[in-house]
Protein backbone atom coordinates (compact mmCIF):
# COMPACT_ATOMS: atom_id res chain seq x y z
CA UNK A 1 0.00 0.00 0.00
CA UNK A 2 3.05 2.08 0.56
CA UNK A 3 5.13 1.44 -1.99
CA UNK A 4 7.84 -0.04 0.49
CA UNK A 5 9.63 -3.13 -0.79
CA UNK A 6 9.82 -5.83 1.01
CA UNK A 7 11.60 -8.40 -0.84
CA UNK A 8 12.79 -8.22 -4.06
CA UNK A 9 14.92 -10.82 -6.16
CA UNK A 10 17.82 -10.01 -8.17
CA UNK A 11 20.11 -11.11 -10.99
CA UNK A 12 23.49 -9.27 -11.45
CA UNK A 13 27.05 -10.58 -12.33
CA UNK A 14 28.57 -12.83 -9.77
CA UNK A 15 31.48 -9.63 -9.39
CA UNK A 16 29.09 -7.51 -7.91
CA UNK A 17 27.75 -9.64 -4.97
CA UNK A 18 30.75 -8.27 -2.48
CA UNK A 19 29.25 -4.78 -3.05
CA UNK A 20 25.47 -5.75 -3.47
CA UNK A 21 26.15 -7.83 0.33
CA UNK A 22 27.61 -4.89 1.95
CA UNK A 23 24.96 -2.29 1.25
CA UNK A 24 22.57 -5.09 1.93
CA UNK A 25 24.73 -5.16 5.42
CA UNK A 26 24.73 -1.42 5.72
CA UNK A 27 21.03 -1.43 5.48
CA UNK A 28 20.37 -4.22 7.87
CA UNK A 29 18.90 -6.23 4.84
CA UNK A 30 18.65 -9.85 4.33
CA UNK A 31 20.87 -11.03 1.61
CA UNK A 32 20.37 -14.82 0.46
CA UNK A 33 21.99 -16.02 -2.94
CA UNK A 34 19.29 -18.07 -4.37
CA UNK A 35 21.26 -19.58 -7.45
CA UNK A 36 23.99 -19.00 -10.00
CA UNK A 37 25.34 -19.92 -13.06
CA UNK A 38 26.65 -19.42 -17.15
CA UNK A 39 24.82 -16.90 -19.67
CA UNK A 40 23.60 -18.67 -22.36
CA UNK A 41 23.83 -17.33 -26.48
CA UNK A 42 19.85 -17.09 -27.50
CA UNK A 43 20.18 -16.89 -31.40
CA UNK A 44 16.98 -17.28 -33.70
CA UNK A 45 16.53 -20.54 -36.16
CA UNK A 46 17.40 -18.03 -38.98
CA UNK A 47 20.52 -17.44 -37.44
CA UNK A 48 23.59 -18.45 -39.84
CA UNK A 49 25.11 -19.78 -36.36
CA UNK A 50 22.33 -22.19 -36.02
CA UNK A 51 23.43 -25.49 -35.77
CA UNK A 52 26.70 -25.39 -33.92
CA UNK A 53 27.07 -27.41 -31.03
CA UNK A 54 29.16 -24.54 -28.94
CA UNK A 55 29.77 -21.10 -29.92
CA UNK A 56 32.41 -18.43 -28.94
CA UNK A 57 32.64 -14.56 -28.49
CA UNK A 58 34.36 -14.36 -31.50
CA UNK A 59 31.60 -15.82 -33.47
CA UNK A 60 29.06 -13.70 -32.45
CA UNK A 61 31.51 -10.89 -33.68
CA UNK A 62 29.62 -8.66 -36.24
CA UNK A 63 25.87 -9.71 -34.85
CA UNK A 64 23.65 -7.28 -32.92
CA UNK A 65 23.24 -8.36 -28.87
CA UNK A 66 20.41 -7.79 -27.93
CA UNK A 67 20.52 -6.42 -24.13
CA UNK A 68 19.01 -5.53 -20.86
CA UNK A 69 18.65 -1.78 -20.67
CA UNK A 70 19.22 -0.60 -16.85
CA UNK A 71 18.62 2.89 -15.44
CA UNK A 72 21.08 4.73 -17.71
CA UNK A 73 19.10 3.84 -20.88
CA UNK A 74 16.00 4.45 -21.94
CA UNK A 75 13.33 1.40 -22.37
CA UNK A 76 14.58 0.78 -26.23
CA UNK A 77 17.99 2.10 -27.70
CA UNK A 78 19.99 1.29 -30.33
CA UNK A 79 23.98 1.65 -29.67
CA UNK A 80 25.29 1.49 -33.27
CA UNK A 81 28.95 1.52 -31.79
CA UNK A 82 28.87 -1.34 -29.85
CA UNK A 83 26.56 -2.80 -32.18
CA UNK A 84 24.07 -3.34 -29.02
CA UNK A 85 19.95 -2.76 -28.60
CA UNK A 86 19.00 -2.24 -25.62
CA UNK A 87 15.36 -3.07 -24.20
CA UNK A 88 13.74 -3.47 -20.80
CA UNK A 89 11.11 -6.19 -21.61
CA UNK A 90 12.24 -9.92 -22.25
CA UNK A 91 9.09 -10.76 -24.51
CA UNK A 92 10.54 -7.69 -26.34
CA UNK A 93 14.24 -9.57 -26.62
CA UNK A 94 12.62 -12.22 -27.65
CA UNK A 95 10.36 -11.50 -30.44
CA UNK A 96 13.57 -9.15 -32.04
CA UNK A 97 15.60 -12.07 -31.72
CA UNK A 98 12.37 -13.90 -33.72
CA UNK A 99 12.74 -11.06 -36.19
CA UNK A 100 16.41 -10.07 -36.37
CA UNK A 101 18.33 -13.16 -37.60
CA UNK A 102 22.12 -11.77 -37.10
CA UNK A 103 21.16 -11.27 -33.56
CA UNK A 104 21.76 -12.94 -30.10
CA UNK A 105 20.72 -12.56 -26.49
CA UNK A 106 23.16 -13.44 -23.30
CA UNK A 107 20.40 -15.03 -21.18
CA UNK A 108 20.32 -17.33 -17.95
CA UNK A 109 19.09 -20.76 -19.58
CA UNK A 110 15.80 -20.53 -20.82
CA UNK A 111 13.04 -23.63 -20.46
CA UNK A 112 12.81 -25.64 -23.40
CA UNK A 113 9.09 -24.77 -23.96
CA UNK A 114 10.13 -20.56 -24.56
CA UNK A 115 13.21 -21.74 -26.32
CA UNK A 116 10.35 -24.20 -28.92
CA UNK A 117 7.63 -21.62 -28.85
CA UNK A 118 9.76 -18.99 -30.22
CA UNK A 119 11.53 -20.98 -32.94
CA UNK A 120 14.97 -20.24 -30.52
CA UNK A 121 18.64 -22.03 -29.81
CA UNK A 122 20.20 -21.69 -26.74
CA UNK A 123 24.04 -22.66 -26.90
CA UNK A 124 26.81 -22.30 -24.20
CA UNK A 125 29.97 -19.98 -24.99
CA UNK A 126 33.44 -22.17 -25.05
CA UNK A 127 35.03 -18.74 -23.60
CA UNK A 128 34.76 -17.88 -20.20
CA UNK A 129 30.98 -16.58 -20.24
CA UNK A 130 30.00 -14.05 -17.66
CA UNK A 131 28.39 -15.43 -14.49
CA UNK A 132 25.04 -14.44 -13.28
CA UNK A 133 23.63 -14.92 -9.67
CA UNK A 134 20.47 -14.47 -8.13
CA UNK A 135 19.89 -13.39 -4.67
CA UNK A 136 16.70 -12.77 -2.63
CA UNK A 137 17.36 -9.15 -0.73
CA UNK A 138 14.46 -8.26 2.43
CA UNK A 139 13.87 -6.19 5.38
CA UNK A 140 13.75 -8.76 7.99
CA UNK A 141 11.95 -6.49 10.24
CA UNK A 142 9.30 -5.88 8.05
CA UNK A 143 5.71 -6.62 8.28
CA UNK A 144 4.95 -8.97 5.17
CA UNK A 145 1.56 -9.92 3.35
CA UNK A 146 0.58 -13.59 3.59
CA UNK A 147 2.00 -13.62 -0.08
CA UNK A 148 5.10 -12.13 0.34
CA UNK A 149 5.71 -14.18 3.49
CA UNK A 150 4.69 -17.30 1.47
CA UNK A 151 6.93 -16.58 -1.45
CA UNK A 152 9.71 -15.93 1.02
CA UNK A 153 9.25 -19.38 2.66
CA UNK A 154 9.37 -20.89 -0.61
CA UNK A 155 12.53 -19.30 -2.03
CA UNK A 156 14.15 -20.05 1.53
CA UNK A 157 12.99 -23.76 0.96
CA UNK A 158 13.88 -24.04 -2.24
CA UNK A 159 17.63 -22.65 -2.06
CA UNK A 160 18.29 -24.74 0.59
CA UNK A 161 17.47 -27.63 -1.02
CA UNK A 162 20.42 -26.40 -3.91
CA UNK A 163 23.50 -26.56 -3.86
CA UNK A 164 24.48 -23.11 -4.48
Amino acid sequence: DNGIVSLAVMRFTSELRGYLEEQALLRKLTFLLLSQGEYQIIISKDNPLQGRSILSNADLEGLTEITHADTFFPATQIDISQNKLYTKDRMAQLQLLVGLPYAYLRSEPLPKQILDSHGLYQYPCSDAGAKYQNALIYNPQSTMSDIETAFLDYLKQESSSKTV
